[in-house]
């Protein structure tokens, strides 16, 4: 869930920020209202939660989770314990309570680790990919963080994949339109790598 915040999250801060960030429909503004509201038809969707017990021994557990389906759609066969963390995490969202779990001291310090809140005109230029019918992280998040941007005067770049929600690359269908809309994003990538390599050869 956090993971296309991380990314985001190297653009401050840090001691070498990348040369361009690829965004794929990350959570972010964690003051935004909308972290606090449960998403009510989500939840009716979920199955049970995990017992107090298993989500103890999760809060316990500090090894790194890999998802279980690649950019690609390549899925691999979740074990019990991703299985429980993926319940966790996706109920923890649906009940309004991410922020809370992820930084239960909130709003306090919550700068430290919001990205939104650390938009500044040293950023690297972004690139953000988001499902136009996302209702776990709705795309008007990414469009607040597009605003700041380019306030600030970051070279941004927003590709809305319509029909498509959370979570779609692991699902999309190699050469569908889908495909060849997030691939915008890649193409975004390689422009600013092939401008890093001029700019290395001309000296500026």
């Amino acid at each position: 869930m956090l993971t296309p915040t991380l990314t985001l999250d190297q653009a401050f801060d840090v001691p070498k920020p990348p040369l361009a960030i690829l965004d794929f429909y990350g959570a972010k503004n964690f003051l935004d209202p909308f972290w606090s509201q449960p998403l009510t038809d989500m939840l009716s969707r979920l199955p049970p939660p995990p017992s107090a017990s298993d989500v103890e021994k999760l809060r316990k557990d500090n090894r790194t989770f890999a998802t279980s389906i690649s950019l690609e759609g390549q899925a691999a066969t979740p074990s019990e314990a991703d299985r429980a963390r993926e319940a966790f995490s996706t109920r923890t969202v649906a009940s309004g309570r991410l922020v809370q779990e992820v930084w239960p001291q909130a709003p306090k310090d919550i700068k430290l680790i919001d990205p939104y809140l650390n938009v500044n005109k040293a950023w690297p230029p972004v690139a953000i990919v988001h499902g136009i019918n996302d209702t776990t992280i709705p795309m008007f998040l990414s469009k607040q963080l597009e605003a700041k941007l380019k306030e600030n005067e970051i070279e941004t770049v927003f590709i809305e994949v319509e029909g498509e929600g959370h979570t779609f690359a692991g699902r999309m269908v190699r050469g569908s339109k889908t495909w060849e809309t997030q691939r915008k994003g890649f193409d975004f990538l390689e422009r600013m790598l092939k401008r890093s390599y001029k700019n290395e050869s001309t000296g500026t």
